[in-house]
């Protein structure tokens, strides 16, 4: 028995008479992968641009300053309420504009802590020229 074994065409007879076309390579259209493994470290020396931070004072102040104005107009009870928050919101607010980036909250803790103290001395004011 003999068997046939395959034997592919020669390149010779399937070699095109012409000289091949020279192709340019072109970069893949995709980022390479990135390597396994943990990530870069950061460079040194290049600053980190960190948040702002609120100041706690100025906020303790503006919130003396909004519960003061609503006790100066509770009659009896929340006048004395009302001086001391508003004092403490002055205070406040003064050391908070001092130290704070942004002054605004710390303006605001000010603004209504005199105003609460206004308030309140005018009603006073008010009780005492009734009577």
């Amino acid at each position: 028995m003999s068997q046939k074994v395959y034997e592919p065409e020669s390149k010779a007879a399937t070699a095109p008479s012409s000289p091949p076309a020279q192709t340019s390579i072109q970069p893949p259209l995709t980022p390479p992968p990135a390597p396994y493994g943990y990530p870069p470290y950061p460079v040194y020396g290049v600053p980190v641009a960190q948040p702002k931070g609120s100041n706690g004072l100025s906020v303790a102040a503006l919130v003396c300053g909004v519960v003061g104005i609503v006790f100066a107009f509770v009659p009896i009870i929340g006048a004395p309420i009302g001086i001391v928050l508003g004092v403490l919101a002055t205070a406040m607010g003064a050391i908070g504009r001092a130290r704070a980036i942004s002054k605004g909250i710390g303006t605001a803790g000010l603004v209504l802590g005199i105003l609460s103290l206004v308030v309140t001395i005018g009603w006073f004011a008010l009780a005492a020229s009734a009577n």
